[in-house]
């Protein structure tokens, strides 16, 4: 799923909170195992992995190689030593680690290490949001060699300056991504709203999103050439500006005026056609006047009266309990980030999930060592956990008969869907394979669950070669949906498209799926008629929709969407009988439907000599 890609998301999606600036229990880190190291090696990297990582440790070395094709032509750069790579198997492993000492939370998908150029980051269960941190990761390690030559030594002794924070961070994020719908939401909603910053300001505000489109400019205006002559006069005891008008003839402020032009050009059009979100769906929460960034994930209760949403307070990301009716706030739920219990809800892949009574909600938190199935009782605020053998848990679902408990877990380098038992505290699978399985929710008779997933046309696990690796020749970067018969186990392929398709959700009459599709370049939520196949749009938004939910009637459908530099809650009526409508394609999407090429590979061609080294040269 994209939105884990970028979700920013990535390193998270829409990096609208940065790490440094989320803060809460656990600070001190604890550590809860120790590992057994081995390690493979690639033409130009050491991978280092422990038990249960073999797959992701020759994915990994897999992906850098073909990354650092694309870095070597651009950066015309050649690094001078290996590079290392540490490879968690989960994000609640890699916050032990000991290479580097602040604790992560997860926000932090990766981390480069300045004094020994080391990159560390965790597997979290999507093969492409992994291929992205890696890429993202090594070109702030090429980046280190090229600069200061392998050792933090000359930055200490003043012998170069470091480049602006927006430098490192955007050029990373163009590199590893080229541009995507996460990012093009992000600048768009800043350019429609006049809160885009001037390159003097970038420093502290959008610094991911915002110094890629810069990059992203340059490549488009100057040549992508440029990028290397840039990294290269940046080495030394020089500004950074000084270096933007050596390489392209202009200071910053003559390149903003001319930035700034640019992006109006590519997204004012949008305006006339789109639709804010307030004017399909009744606003009720509003982040301005409530001085937070994230009003996300709602989930409506079965008999519609009430809403359970993730949101950001002072730095703590709590869930919140309002009513549907008026948006007014009936209560905190759950605080984040208070207790070793309920160290931190996850905010990026959230998926809370009402019993069929209305009476509790389930959540997926790290609690401890791990992540925790949790239950919290609305009316008492009790908190129930149920400490299953996994190394990650997202995105809950609850059965319409209230006894199981559907949700995603990692382990050992798959995602898979399960099924826990409430009344037997048992485990069971739904999917075991390598492919990435996100988002279930069941159908209203209980008989099947539908997800995304990775897996093309993989339909059942004896399809699959043994010799089958996800890195070879495999596009993994976009995600289908497919329904789950869990009588038989059968999978049911929905879709087949290039474009990213989220959240799917049976309709409450069973006759439709819900999903979400960036099919035009903007997140829209789409209807899919189960007898005919039929698959139409029913929103046209400016920006771009996350995380609906569907109440037992199928009158309401609650939706969170970026608008004016946060996520709020909006609230649409009678979802099943709007119309189709015509959606156009944003300039990005027009460029993209050129070449339907992964996403990291659009702006580059390998010449014959360029093929990556190293997937047929591990070793360990």
């Amino acid at each position: 799923m994209k939105y884990w890609k970028s979700v920013l998301l990535f390193l998270a999606l829409l990096v609208v909170i940065q790490p440094q600036e989320m803060y809460g229990f656990g600070k001190n880190k604890v550590r809860y195992k120790s590992f057994t190291w081995k390690y493979i090696q690639s033409t130009h990297f050491d991978i280092y992995f422990y038990e249960g990582g073999q797959d992701i440790a020759e994915f990994a070395a897999a992906a850098a190689e073909t990354a650092y094709v694309q870095l070597r032509r651009d950066f015309k750069f050649e690094i001078r030593e290996r590079i290392v790579f540490i490879l968690y198997n989960s994000h609640h492993d890699f916050r032990q680690t000991n290479v580097i000492d602040p604790s992560y939370n997860e926000f932090t998908k990766g981390v480069t290490e300045l004094f020994k150029n080391r990159i560390t980051l965790p597997f979290e269960g999507d093969y492409e949001a992994f291929r992205h941190v890696i890429h993202h990761e090594l070109v702030h390690a090429v980046m280190n060699d090229l600069l200061y030559g392998g050792s933090v030594q000359s930055l200490i002794a003043g012998e170069v300056v470091q480049p602006p924070l927006w430098v490192s961070e955007g050029l990373a994020e163009f590199q590893s991504v080229g541009w995507n719908t996460d990012m093009d939401m992000m600048v768009r909603d800043a350019v429609l709203n006049n809160y885009i910053p001037d390159m003097n300001l970038l420093q502290y505000y959008m610094v991911y999103q915002g110094g890629a489109s810069v990059f992203r400019y340059i490549a488009d205006t100057y040549g992508r050439e440029k990028i290397g002559e840039i990294l290269h006069k940046t080495r030394g005891k020089v500004s950074f500006e000084r270096v933007m008008k050596s390489s392209l003839g202009v200071g910053y402020r003559e390149f903003t005026d001319r930035w700034h032009r640019y992006l109006k050009k590519q997204y004012w059009p949008d305006v006339a056609d789109r639709k804010e979100p307030v004017e399909i769906a009744k606003q009720l929460t509003h982040h301005a006047r409530e001085s937070n960034s994230y009003n996300y994930a709602p989930t409506l209760s079965p008999n519609g009266d009430k809403i359970a949403y993730i949101a950001d307070e002072d730095g703590y990301i709590n869930i919140y309990l309002m009513s549907a009716l008026d948006g007014k706030m009936i209560k905190t739920l759950v605080q984040g980030d208070r207790s070793e219990d309920l160290e931190e809800i996850h905010l990026l892949r959230p998926g809370m999930s009402f019993s069929p009574d209305s009476k509790k909600l389930a959540f997926a938190a790290k609690s401890g060592p791990t992540d925790a199935l949790s239950i919290v009782d609305i009316k008492s605020g009790d908190v129930q956990q149920f400490e299953l053998d996994l190394e990650g848990i997202y995105t809950t679902a609850w059965s319409p008969d209230g006894d199981q408990i559907a949700f995603v877990g990692v382990y050992h380098g798959q995602s898979d869907i399960y099924l826990f038992n409430l009344k037997s505290e048992t485990l069971s699978k739904v999917t075991d394979d390598i492919f990435s399985d996100d988002v279930p929710s069941w159908s209203a008779d209980g008989k099947k669950l539908v997800f995304i997933s990775d897996r093309r046309h993989y339909l059942d696990k004896s399809q699959i070669p043994a010799d089958f690796k996800i890195h070879r020749n495999y596009d993994y970067e976009t995600r289908d949906i497919y329904v789950a018969e869990l009588g038989t186990g059968a999978l049911e392929r929905i879709t087949d498209t290039p474009w990213e398709e989220e959240n799917p959700l049976f309709s409450p009459d069973g006759q439709s799926i819900a999903f979400i599709s960036d099919q035009n370049g903007i997140r829209n939520i789409f209807m899919y008629k189960l007898d005919t196949g039929e698959t139409y749009p029913i929103t046209d938004v400016i920006t771009g929709i996350m995380h609906m939910s569907w109440d037992r009637s199928a009158n309401k459908m609650a939706f969170s969407a970026l608008y004016q530099g946060g996520f709020d809650i909006y609230l649409m009526t009678n979802p099943l009988e709007r119309p189709a409508v015509e959606l156009r394609d944003t300039q990005y999407r027009l460029e993209m439907r050129e070449e339907l090429l992964p996403v990291y590979a659009r702006n580059w061609k390998p010449e014959a000599d360029e093929t990556p080294e190293g997937d047929d040269k591990l070793k360990g």
